[in-house]
């Protein structure tokens, strides 16, 4: 193959494998499966970007992964360390409550902000704030 030319998967082949190696009750990270394959971990995006086939699989990889996980931290198999570092990355439900509460949080604030009353002065203490020395008539040689 010549250099610099992408290599070519079997993305239904690889979305097979990639299913029954999830089904593994010693699958506990996508890293598990690519060792031994010709291509990275990272690349596996790319794949679902190109395939069906292999979006779906990696997505119920990814789950199977997240309950398999959560199980073992359960059973004190896994430190919550462990499983914290990267539950959102398997765990799609997760992510989304996290995301939810972070907008719903930034959107609470915002409320806050807009309903506080604002000191009338707050724009004149902006506008002189660091100036004192001007206002007072010194200079920095003085």
């Amino acid at each position: 193959m010549p250099a610099g030319r992408p290599r070519k998967y079997d993305y239904i082949k690889e979305a097979q494998d990639l299913e029954a190696w999830a089904q593994l009750d010693t699958s506990l990270n996508l890293y598990g499966f690519t060792k031994d394959k010709p291509y990275l971990a990272c690349q596996m995006t790319e794949f679902a970007q190109a395939s069906e086939e292999f979006s779906l699989s990696l997505k119920k990889a990814k789950e199977l992964i997240a309950l398999r996980r959560e199980q073992k931290l359960c059973e004190g198999k896994l430190h919550i360390a462990a499983w914290g570092r990267s539950a959102r990355m398997y765990d799609s439900l997760l992510k989304q409550q996290e995301d939810q509460d972070k907008d719903d949080d930034a959107e609470r604030k915002a409320k806050i902000m807009a309903a506080a009353p604002v000191n009338p002065m707050t724009p004149i203490i902006q506008q002189v704030e660091g100036k004192s020395a001007e206002l007072v008539g010194r200079t920095s040689d003085s």
